[in-house]
């Protein structure tokens, strides 16, 4: 009865914007309830490739980890080589410079001895 009464105090009209705003809300929360969805969605994916970007991050760290050590010790190799190489130069040089010091003296000595021996070669002849 009351159903009826509040019928009757209602115009038509009234009453039509009424049902026509109630679809249109109800429209609207539908459309809220999709776009909540989506949003879920969105939050999934971005969640996903957060801890994919995380995960491909840390691999990336420990490659460079791993590549810097590799490049330390390959350069740590390379000054060892180059220090051994300096050493033999140095030891190389000291024996060049002995060798000509040997050098000098046998043809200082050459040049001094040999015209005395041909000159007595020559006198006893």
């Amino acid at each position: 009865m009351q159903q009826s009464s509040l019928n009757e105090t209602i115009s038509p009209a009234r009453f039509e914007a009424m049902e026509r705003s109630i679809i249109t809300m109800s429209d609207q929360v539908g459309r809220v309830a999709s776009y909540m969805e989506r949003l879920v969605l969105v939050e999934e994916r971005n969640s996903t490739l957060a801890v994919s970007f995380r995960e491909q991050r840390e691999e990336t760290n420990r490659q460079l980890e791993t590549m810097s050590a590799l490049f330390t010790k390959s350069v740590d190799k390379l000054v060892n080589k180059q220090e051994e190489a300096d050493d033999k130069h140095e030891v190389l040089s000291t024996n060049v410079t002995r060798i000509m010091a040997v050098l000098g003296v046998v043809s200082t000595i050459i040049t001094i001895i040999v015209p005395i021996v041909i000159a007595n070669l020559i006198s006893r002849m």
